[in-house]
Formats: structure tokens, sequence, C-alpha cells
């Protein structure tokens, strides 16, 4: 089961890293700076990029 959860970690952390790479592509960055609540949003899909590479560690860790 810990290679399902790792995949589902693994899968979320994609999902994040392309939502940040869909709202931040072209973007100039002073456009981005000026815009409280993407940076906002970037930050949260950073924080559980973060979170899920922590999980992950931690189940590599208890193997």
């Amino acid at each position: 089961m810990a290679g399902t959860d790792s995949q589902l970690h693994l899968a979320q952390m994609l999902e994040n890293i392309e939502r940040i790479r869909g709202w931040t592509d072209g973007l100039a960055l002073e456009e981005y700076l000026s815009n409280r609540m993407l940076r906002d949003a970037v930050e949260r899909c950073l924080e559980r990029i973060s979170e899920g590479q922590g999980a992950v560690l931690a189940m590599t860790r208890a193997r």
C-alpha cells in the first residue's frame, strides 16, 4: 500500500506543479509580483508540494 500512497502523493505534487506552470507561463515577473491572489495560490501549491515530498520521504524511510 505504501507504493500506492507514494504514487498518489507524487501525482498530487505533479498536479500542483502543473497548476503553477499554467498560472504563470508567459507572465512577466512584475505581473506576478503585482497579483497578490496569484502569489498566494502559487505559495499554497508550493506548500502542498513540500508536504507531499515530506510524506513520500517519511514512507521511504519507514521501509
